[in-house]
Protein backbone atom coordinates (compact mmCIF):
# COMPACT_ATOMS: atom_id res chain seq x y z
CA UNK A 1 0.00 0.00 0.00
CA UNK A 2 1.57 2.97 -0.62
CA UNK A 3 1.70 6.25 1.82
CA UNK A 4 -1.15 8.30 2.12
CA UNK A 5 -1.18 11.99 1.50
CA UNK A 6 -1.81 13.83 4.97
CA UNK A 7 -3.64 17.08 4.15
CA UNK A 8 -4.20 18.22 7.74
CA UNK A 9 -4.03 21.91 7.73
CA UNK A 10 -1.81 20.92 10.64
CA UNK A 11 0.63 19.64 8.82
CA UNK A 12 1.21 22.16 6.31
CA UNK A 13 4.25 24.04 7.18
CA UNK A 14 5.08 26.06 3.86
CA UNK A 15 3.68 29.37 3.65
CA UNK A 16 3.59 29.92 0.02
CA UNK A 17 2.12 33.27 -2.21
CA UNK A 18 0.43 32.23 -5.23
CA UNK A 19 -1.65 33.31 -7.45
CA UNK A 20 -5.47 32.79 -6.79
CA UNK A 21 -6.60 31.76 -9.85
CA UNK A 22 -4.83 28.37 -9.65
CA UNK A 23 -6.99 25.66 -10.66
CA UNK A 24 -8.04 23.14 -8.70
CA UNK A 25 -6.44 19.20 -8.15
CA UNK A 26 -8.23 16.81 -7.11
CA UNK A 27 -6.38 14.67 -3.51
CA UNK A 28 -4.66 12.10 -5.47
CA UNK A 29 -4.63 10.13 -1.71
CA UNK A 30 -2.29 7.41 -2.78
CA UNK A 31 -0.08 8.86 -5.45
CA UNK A 32 3.13 6.44 -6.13
CA UNK A 33 6.17 8.40 -6.89
CA UNK A 34 8.42 6.64 -8.66
CA UNK A 35 12.38 8.09 -9.26
CA UNK A 36 14.12 7.47 -13.13
CA UNK A 37 17.11 9.34 -12.06
CA UNK A 38 19.46 6.09 -12.19
CA UNK A 39 17.94 4.76 -14.98
CA UNK A 40 17.40 7.60 -17.42
CA UNK A 41 20.30 9.31 -16.11
CA UNK A 42 22.39 6.47 -17.58
CA UNK A 43 20.91 6.76 -20.97
CA UNK A 44 22.32 10.55 -21.21
CA UNK A 45 25.93 11.09 -23.00
CA UNK A 46 28.22 11.17 -20.25
CA UNK A 47 26.58 9.95 -17.41
CA UNK A 48 28.08 7.08 -15.40
CA UNK A 49 27.34 6.37 -11.58
CA UNK A 50 29.63 3.92 -9.45
CA UNK A 51 28.31 1.17 -7.22
CA UNK A 52 28.68 3.22 -4.45
CA UNK A 53 26.67 6.49 -5.82
CA UNK A 54 23.91 4.30 -7.02
CA UNK A 55 23.55 2.72 -3.50
CA UNK A 56 23.59 6.34 -1.83
CA UNK A 57 21.32 7.52 -3.99
CA UNK A 58 18.91 5.01 -3.71
CA UNK A 59 19.70 5.81 0.41
CA UNK A 60 18.62 9.73 -0.23
CA UNK A 61 16.06 8.82 -2.20
CA UNK A 62 14.42 6.59 0.22
CA UNK A 63 14.97 9.17 3.06
CA UNK A 64 13.03 12.23 1.53
CA UNK A 65 10.05 9.25 0.58
CA UNK A 66 10.48 7.99 -2.93
CA UNK A 67 8.12 4.92 -3.04
CA UNK A 68 9.60 3.36 -6.27
CA UNK A 69 12.98 3.72 -7.44
CA UNK A 70 13.68 2.38 -10.49
CA UNK A 71 17.02 0.40 -12.38
CA UNK A 72 17.20 -1.20 -16.21
CA UNK A 73 19.84 -4.46 -15.27
CA UNK A 74 21.13 -4.03 -18.95
CA UNK A 75 22.41 -6.86 -20.70
CA UNK A 76 26.03 -7.64 -18.92
CA UNK A 77 27.12 -9.49 -16.00
CA UNK A 78 28.03 -6.85 -14.44
CA UNK A 79 25.58 -4.37 -15.15
CA UNK A 80 23.37 -7.11 -13.58
CA UNK A 81 25.29 -8.07 -10.58
CA UNK A 82 24.71 -4.18 -9.42
CA UNK A 83 21.08 -3.91 -10.23
CA UNK A 84 20.73 -7.48 -8.03
CA UNK A 85 23.06 -5.39 -5.51
CA UNK A 86 20.54 -2.47 -5.71
CA UNK A 87 17.40 -4.54 -4.90
CA UNK A 88 19.06 -6.51 -2.08
CA UNK A 89 19.56 -2.80 -0.26
CA UNK A 90 17.36 -3.11 2.90
CA UNK A 91 15.26 0.50 2.13
CA UNK A 92 11.54 1.06 2.34
CA UNK A 93 11.50 1.89 -1.42
CA UNK A 94 10.35 -0.39 -3.49
CA UNK A 95 13.06 -1.48 -6.36
CA UNK A 96 12.21 -2.10 -9.63
CA UNK A 97 14.18 -4.14 -11.64
CA UNK A 98 12.57 -3.01 -15.53
CA UNK A 99 11.79 -5.73 -17.80
CA UNK A 100 11.66 -5.55 -21.25
CA UNK A 101 8.34 -7.37 -22.92
CA UNK A 102 9.13 -6.41 -26.68
CA UNK A 103 12.20 -8.31 -26.84
CA UNK A 104 11.54 -11.75 -28.14
CA UNK A 105 13.86 -12.96 -24.90
CA UNK A 106 11.00 -11.37 -22.98
CA UNK A 107 10.87 -14.77 -20.38
CA UNK A 108 14.91 -14.43 -19.77
CA UNK A 109 14.08 -10.38 -18.77
CA UNK A 110 11.11 -11.37 -17.00
CA UNK A 111 13.19 -14.17 -14.84
CA UNK A 112 16.27 -11.98 -13.94
CA UNK A 113 14.04 -8.99 -12.63
CA UNK A 114 11.71 -11.42 -10.84
CA UNK A 115 15.18 -13.26 -9.39
CA UNK A 116 16.69 -10.03 -8.15
CA UNK A 117 13.87 -9.70 -5.89
CA UNK A 118 11.99 -6.54 -7.59
CA UNK A 119 9.43 -4.75 -5.85
CA UNK A 120 7.62 -4.37 -9.10
CA UNK A 121 6.89 -5.84 -11.67
CA UNK A 122 7.60 -3.25 -14.57
CA UNK A 123 7.70 -4.13 -18.35
CA UNK A 124 6.93 -2.02 -21.39
CA UNK A 125 5.95 -2.22 -25.09
CA UNK A 126 5.76 -0.75 -28.00
CA UNK A 127 3.10 1.32 -28.35
CA UNK A 128 3.61 2.79 -32.63
CA UNK A 129 5.68 2.20 -35.51
CA UNK A 130 7.69 5.37 -34.95
CA UNK A 131 9.51 3.49 -32.32
CA UNK A 132 8.83 -0.36 -33.73
CA UNK A 133 11.00 -0.11 -36.97
CA UNK A 134 9.85 -3.69 -37.77
CA UNK A 135 6.03 -2.46 -37.53
CA UNK A 136 3.53 -3.90 -39.79
CA UNK A 137 -0.70 -4.64 -39.63
CA UNK A 138 0.07 -7.62 -37.81
CA UNK A 139 2.55 -5.86 -34.58
CA UNK A 140 -0.60 -4.93 -32.35
CA UNK A 141 -2.31 -8.67 -32.63
CA UNK A 142 1.32 -10.14 -31.83
CA UNK A 143 1.77 -7.49 -29.33
CA UNK A 144 -1.68 -8.19 -27.57
CA UNK A 145 -0.64 -11.77 -27.25
CA UNK A 146 2.75 -11.33 -26.00
CA UNK A 147 1.60 -9.20 -23.15
CA UNK A 148 -1.36 -11.64 -21.96
CA UNK A 149 1.68 -14.71 -22.14
CA UNK A 150 3.59 -12.13 -20.43
CA UNK A 151 1.29 -11.58 -17.67
CA UNK A 152 0.34 -14.52 -17.61
CA UNK A 153 3.43 -16.02 -17.00
CA UNK A 154 4.35 -13.74 -14.28
CA UNK A 155 1.16 -14.25 -12.13
CA UNK A 156 2.60 -17.60 -11.64
CA UNK A 157 6.00 -16.37 -10.31
CA UNK A 158 5.34 -13.60 -7.94
CA UNK A 159 2.45 -11.32 -6.28
CA UNK A 160 4.06 -7.96 -6.51
CA UNK A 161 2.10 -5.18 -8.61
CA UNK A 162 2.58 -5.81 -12.27
CA UNK A 163 3.32 -2.13 -14.28
CA UNK A 164 2.51 -2.76 -18.19
CA UNK A 165 4.36 0.55 -19.96
CA UNK A 166 3.72 1.67 -23.74
CA UNK A 167 6.36 2.76 -25.25
CA UNK A 168 5.29 6.40 -26.71
CA UNK A 169 1.95 6.11 -25.85
CA UNK A 170 1.26 9.62 -26.36
CA UNK A 171 1.84 9.27 -30.32
CA UNK A 172 -0.33 5.84 -30.71
CA UNK A 173 -3.32 5.37 -32.49
CA UNK A 174 -6.36 5.11 -30.12
CA UNK A 175 -7.80 2.26 -31.19
CA UNK A 176 -4.74 0.04 -30.97
CA UNK A 177 -3.73 1.58 -27.39
CA UNK A 178 -7.34 1.04 -26.00
CA UNK A 179 -6.47 -2.52 -27.38
CA UNK A 180 -3.14 -3.12 -25.50
CA UNK A 181 -4.56 -1.64 -21.99
CA UNK A 182 -7.40 -3.96 -22.31
CA UNK A 183 -5.48 -6.75 -23.00
CA UNK A 184 -2.70 -5.93 -20.17
CA UNK A 185 -5.59 -5.24 -17.56
CA UNK A 186 -7.69 -8.31 -19.06
CA UNK A 187 -4.67 -10.22 -17.91
CA UNK A 188 -4.34 -8.63 -14.62
CA UNK A 189 -2.10 -5.92 -15.04
CA UNK A 190 -2.47 -3.90 -11.53
CA UNK A 191 -1.28 -0.37 -13.56
CA UNK A 192 -1.20 1.28 -17.24
CA UNK A 193 1.73 3.26 -17.96
CA UNK A 194 1.71 5.96 -21.03
CA UNK A 195 5.02 7.21 -21.15
CA UNK A 196 5.20 10.38 -23.23
CA UNK A 197 8.26 9.25 -24.50
CA UNK A 198 9.19 11.96 -26.57
CA UNK A 199 7.13 14.86 -25.05
CA UNK A 200 4.74 15.20 -27.68
CA UNK A 201 2.11 15.28 -25.72
CA UNK A 202 0.52 18.37 -24.67
CA UNK A 203 -1.59 18.96 -21.43
CA UNK A 204 -4.66 18.99 -22.84
CA UNK A 205 -3.46 15.24 -24.74
CA UNK A 206 -2.31 14.03 -21.30
CA UNK A 207 -5.65 14.48 -19.78
CA UNK A 208 -7.46 13.07 -22.10
CA UNK A 209 -5.69 9.96 -22.55
CA UNK A 210 -4.85 9.61 -19.38
CA UNK A 211 -9.12 10.10 -18.64
CA UNK A 212 -9.31 7.30 -20.97
CA UNK A 213 -6.95 4.56 -19.00
CA UNK A 214 -8.32 5.48 -15.78
CA UNK A 215 -11.64 4.82 -17.20
CA UNK A 216 -10.53 1.59 -18.73
CA UNK A 217 -9.00 0.73 -14.92
CA UNK A 218 -11.18 1.45 -12.58
CA UNK A 219 -13.29 -1.31 -12.97
CA UNK A 220 -10.44 -3.45 -12.54
CA UNK A 221 -9.26 -2.03 -9.33
CA UNK A 222 -5.93 -0.88 -11.07
CA UNK A 223 -4.50 2.79 -11.93
CA UNK A 224 -3.12 4.61 -14.26
CA UNK A 225 0.80 6.43 -14.52
CA UNK A 226 2.45 8.48 -16.83
CA UNK A 227 6.26 9.39 -17.42
CA UNK A 228 6.75 12.55 -19.43
CA UNK A 229 9.50 13.71 -20.85
CA UNK A 230 10.44 17.82 -21.91
CA UNK A 231 11.20 17.77 -25.12
CA UNK A 232 8.80 21.08 -25.27
CA UNK A 233 9.05 21.67 -21.75
CA UNK A 234 5.93 20.14 -20.92
CA UNK A 235 7.16 17.79 -18.44
CA UNK A 236 5.73 19.10 -15.53
CA UNK A 237 2.86 20.36 -16.65
CA UNK A 238 1.99 17.45 -18.45
CA UNK A 239 2.34 15.28 -15.14
CA UNK A 240 -0.21 18.03 -13.15
CA UNK A 241 -2.25 17.15 -16.06
CA UNK A 242 -2.01 13.50 -16.22
CA UNK A 243 -2.42 13.72 -11.81
CA UNK A 244 -5.83 15.89 -12.74
CA UNK A 245 -7.12 13.61 -15.40
CA UNK A 246 -7.00 10.93 -12.28
CA UNK A 247 -3.35 9.37 -12.48
CA UNK A 248 -2.18 7.74 -9.42
CA UNK A 249 1.65 6.59 -10.43
CA UNK A 250 4.64 9.67 -11.59
CA UNK A 251 7.76 9.54 -12.58
CA UNK A 252 10.34 11.82 -11.34
CA UNK A 253 13.74 12.51 -12.11
CA UNK A 254 16.40 14.71 -9.62
CA UNK A 255 16.98 17.72 -12.14
CA UNK A 256 14.94 16.21 -13.97
CA UNK A 257 17.71 14.29 -15.37
CA UNK A 258 16.80 12.00 -18.76
CA UNK A 259 16.92 11.34 -21.93
CA UNK A 260 17.70 14.15 -24.51
CA UNK A 261 15.69 17.50 -22.42
CA UNK A 262 14.63 14.84 -19.38
CA UNK A 263 11.66 14.21 -17.37
CA UNK A 264 10.05 15.71 -14.84
CA UNK A 265 12.12 16.80 -11.91
CA UNK A 266 11.26 15.63 -8.48
CA UNK A 267 11.88 19.01 -6.80
CA UNK A 268 9.61 20.88 -9.23
CA UNK A 269 6.84 18.36 -9.12
CA UNK A 270 6.71 18.16 -5.15
CA UNK A 271 6.95 21.84 -4.51
CA UNK A 272 4.67 22.65 -7.20
CA UNK A 273 2.18 20.60 -6.23
CA UNK A 274 1.84 21.86 -2.53
CA UNK A 275 2.72 25.37 -4.05
CA UNK A 276 0.29 26.09 -6.29
CA UNK A 277 -2.33 23.12 -5.61
CA UNK A 278 -2.29 23.08 -1.89
CA UNK A 279 -1.46 19.40 -1.97
CA UNK A 280 0.75 18.33 0.67
CA UNK A 281 2.76 15.20 0.39
CA UNK A 282 4.85 12.75 1.96
CA UNK A 283 8.20 13.73 0.54
CA UNK A 284 10.38 16.21 2.63
CA UNK A 285 10.81 19.13 0.57
CA UNK A 286 13.47 20.43 2.48
CA UNK A 287 15.68 17.92 1.43
CA UNK A 288 15.54 18.84 -2.03
CA UNK A 289 18.19 21.17 -2.69
CA UNK A 290 20.72 19.25 -0.97
CA UNK A 291 19.23 15.85 -3.04
CA UNK A 292 19.61 18.24 -6.29
CA UNK A 293 22.85 19.44 -5.67
CA UNK A 294 24.25 15.82 -4.94
CA UNK A 295 22.84 14.16 -8.47
CA UNK A 296 24.76 17.31 -9.68
CA UNK A 297 28.17 16.00 -8.78
CA UNK A 298 27.35 12.17 -9.49
CA UNK A 299 26.40 13.41 -13.22
CA UNK A 300 29.06 15.88 -13.91
CA UNK A 301 25.63 18.15 -15.04
CA UNK A 302 26.15 21.53 -13.48
CA UNK A 303 22.54 22.79 -12.13
CA UNK A 304 21.58 26.06 -14.40
CA UNK A 305 21.34 29.16 -12.10
CA UNK A 306 17.89 29.58 -12.64
CA UNK A 307 16.75 26.16 -13.00
CA UNK A 308 13.75 26.44 -11.10
CA UNK A 309 13.77 25.96 -7.12
CA UNK A 310 17.24 24.91 -7.16
CA UNK A 311 19.45 26.94 -9.37
CA UNK A 312 22.07 29.28 -7.47
CA UNK A 313 20.54 32.06 -8.50
CA UNK A 314 16.68 31.86 -7.99
CA UNK A 315 16.42 33.04 -4.82
CA UNK A 316 18.71 35.60 -5.62
CA UNK A 317 18.22 39.37 -5.79
CA UNK A 318 20.07 42.39 -7.29
CA UNK A 319 17.17 44.59 -7.91
CA UNK A 320 16.83 47.33 -4.83
CA UNK A 321 13.49 48.01 -5.24
CA UNK A 322 12.73 44.01 -4.46
CA UNK A 323 15.29 43.62 -1.92
CA UNK A 324 13.39 46.78 -0.27
CA UNK A 325 10.04 45.46 -0.85
CA UNK A 326 11.36 41.80 0.97
CA UNK A 327 12.47 43.78 4.11
CA UNK A 328 8.97 43.87 4.88
CA UNK A 329 6.96 41.45 2.99
CA UNK A 330 9.70 38.34 2.75
CA UNK A 331 7.05 36.85 -0.47
CA UNK A 332 7.29 39.69 -2.04
CA UNK A 333 9.10 38.91 -5.24
CA UNK A 334 9.40 35.10 -4.29
CA UNK A 335 6.43 32.45 -4.19
CA UNK A 336 7.75 30.53 -1.26
CA UNK A 337 10.69 30.72 1.52
CA UNK A 338 13.65 28.93 0.16
CA UNK A 339 14.53 27.27 3.34
CA UNK A 340 11.57 25.11 2.98
CA UNK A 341 13.10 23.81 0.31
CA UNK A 342 16.53 23.21 1.94
CA UNK A 343 17.73 26.78 0.45
CA UNK A 344 18.59 30.31 1.03
CA UNK A 345 18.33 33.67 -0.02
CA UNK A 346 21.04 35.72 -1.61
CA UNK A 347 21.73 39.20 -2.82
CA UNK A 348 24.03 39.80 -5.54
CA UNK A 349 25.50 43.78 -6.37
CA UNK A 350 25.36 45.51 -9.65
CA UNK A 351 24.02 48.33 -11.56
CA UNK A 352 21.06 48.17 -9.61
CA UNK A 353 22.12 47.90 -6.29
CA UNK A 354 20.64 50.60 -4.30
CA UNK A 355 20.60 52.36 -0.53
CA UNK A 356 17.90 49.86 0.51
CA UNK A 357 20.77 47.43 -0.14
CA UNK A 358 23.35 49.42 0.99
CA UNK A 359 21.74 49.78 4.49
CA UNK A 360 20.65 45.92 4.61
CA UNK A 361 24.56 44.89 4.25
CA UNK A 362 25.47 47.37 6.90
CA UNK A 363 22.96 46.37 9.37
CA UNK A 364 23.55 42.39 8.44
CA UNK A 365 27.01 42.63 9.18
CA UNK A 366 26.80 45.42 11.33
CA UNK A 367 29.31 47.88 10.12
CA UNK A 368 27.48 51.23 9.85
CA UNK A 369 27.88 53.23 6.55
CA UNK A 370 27.45 56.82 6.30
CA UNK A 371 24.39 57.68 4.04
CA UNK A 372 26.67 60.44 2.11
CA UNK A 373 29.32 57.29 0.41
CA UNK A 374 26.06 55.73 -1.04
CA UNK A 375 26.32 57.45 -4.65
CA UNK A 376 29.68 56.59 -4.55
CA UNK A 377 29.59 53.41 -3.96
CA UNK A 378 26.87 52.85 -6.20
CA UNK A 379 28.84 54.25 -8.80
CA UNK A 380 31.79 51.50 -7.96
CA UNK A 381 29.23 48.61 -8.07
CA UNK A 382 28.84 49.73 -11.41
CA UNK A 383 31.78 50.21 -13.11
CA UNK A 384 32.63 47.00 -10.91
CA UNK A 385 29.82 45.25 -12.50
CA UNK A 386 31.12 46.46 -16.26
CA UNK A 387 34.61 45.19 -15.95
CA UNK A 388 33.93 41.90 -15.20
CA UNK A 389 33.95 38.86 -16.90
CA UNK A 390 30.30 37.76 -18.36
CA UNK A 391 28.11 35.41 -15.89
CA UNK A 392 30.84 36.47 -13.29
CA UNK A 393 28.21 38.03 -10.15
CA UNK A 394 29.36 40.65 -7.56
CA UNK A 395 29.06 38.65 -4.15
CA UNK A 396 29.29 39.95 -0.27
CA UNK A 397 33.22 40.03 -0.66
CA UNK A 398 33.40 42.10 -3.60
CA UNK A 399 31.02 44.59 -1.91
CA UNK A 400 33.00 44.92 0.88
CA UNK A 401 35.88 45.80 -1.00
CA UNK A 402 34.26 48.78 -3.23
CA UNK A 403 33.00 49.84 0.50
CA UNK A 404 36.09 50.37 1.73
CA UNK A 405 38.24 51.15 -0.90
CA UNK A 406 35.21 54.46 -1.33
CA UNK A 407 35.45 54.82 2.51
CA UNK A 408 39.51 54.96 2.61
CA UNK A 409 39.57 57.16 -0.34
CA UNK A 410 36.99 59.40 0.69
CA UNK A 411 35.00 59.12 -2.83
CA UNK A 412 31.97 61.19 -2.15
Amino acid sequence: MAPQYNLTRSNIVMETCMSPYNGHLNNPASLILCDTTMREGEQCPGVVFTLEEKKELVRRLDAVGIDQIQFYPGKTTLSKNIAREMAAMHVRAKIVINSLGFEDSWKENADYSLECGTGVFHTSFYATPYVNPDWDEDTPKKTAERIHELIAYVKTQTEVPIEVAFIDATRADEAVLSILIKTALDAGADRIHLPDTIGAASPEAMRYLVSRAVHMAAPYGSIAGVHCHNDFGMALANTFASLEAGARLADVAVNGIGDRAGNTALAEFVVGLRALYGVYTHIDMKAMTDLSHFVSRITGRPIPVNQPLVGDHVFADQDDFHIMSQQKAPLAFKGIHPEDIGGHSRIMFGKLTGPATIQLMAERYHRPIDPIYYSAIREALYKKAESVEKGVCLNDDCFWQIVDSVISGNQV
